[in-house]
């Protein structure tokens, strides 16, 4: 989630996908890496120039399931030792500094 580099792909990670399919479930993943996840196309009719890009996102292998589960779709972190393998909690989702600062907006517009 937080701190990868493309250089490290490659590393073990912890993955736990949204989707209710999963159920909650933690899982090993392998980090591939900031692979591309959709593209865009935009067209500025004035000046006749058509943009394409390719929006990326870090993308994780996952072994149990035999496929690649993109980080938009997860919460994940990666494992520097056995011992860091360990199933992703709604504590640790809550304790993320996005989630916090989400949490902190949100509460504000009450």
């Amino acid at each position: 989630m937080e701190g990868m580099m493309m250089s490290a792909s490659g590393r073990f990670v912890s993955i736990k996908p949204c989707a209710e399919e999963y159920k909650g479930k933690t899982y090993l993943g392998l980090y591939l890496g900031d692979l591309p996840w959709m593209s865009n196309v935009s067209y500025n009719e004035d000046e006749k120039i058509l943009n394409v890009g390719v929006i990326h996102n870090p993308a994780i292998y996952v072994f149990s399931l035999k496929k690649i589960i993109f980080g938009t779709e997860s919460w994940w972190c990666k494992i520097d030792s056995p011992e860091d393998m360990k199933d992703i909690s709604e504590e640790d989702i809550n304790n993320t500094w996005y989630v916090k600062l989400l949490k902190a907006m949100c509460q504000e517009e009450i």
